[in-house]
């Protein structure tokens, strides 16, 4: 099911960042590609799925594969239906800067 444009509390910008991050699925950590982002969570596009409220570790990476901060969330939201759309929503534990999203953004 998915969350209304009305029912999330902040705007969402497209995304081609990417984050390595880290499951209780996955004992090794994987890079992801961001399809969007908001102040409070990102969406990422995988065909590799977290169990929804799992906790996870991120550490955001720049072009060049640098750690640009580290954090946690939860997964709030899968998404599967055999299309390029596929992925996961994580809701973050504490907000991204204004600094962070503009380096997120697309």
């Amino acid at each position: 099911m998915e969350q209304s444009a009305e029912q999330r509390q902040h705007q969402r910008y497209p995304s081609d960042s990417q984050l390595k991050i880290y499951t209780s699925i996955v004992n090794t950590p994987y890079t992801v590609h961001l399809a969007d982002v908001s102040q409070g969570g990102v969406f990422i596009r995988s065909q590799h799925f977290p169990l929804l409220g799992e906790t996870v570790t991120y550490h955001l990476l720049n072009g060049y594969g640098q750690v640009l901060g580290t954090g946690h969330g939860e997964v709030v939201r899968l998404q599967s239906e055999g299309l390029d759309t596929d992925g996961f929503g994580v809701a973050v534990d504490q907000d991204f800067t204004s600094e962070t999203l503009d380096q997120l953004r697309g």
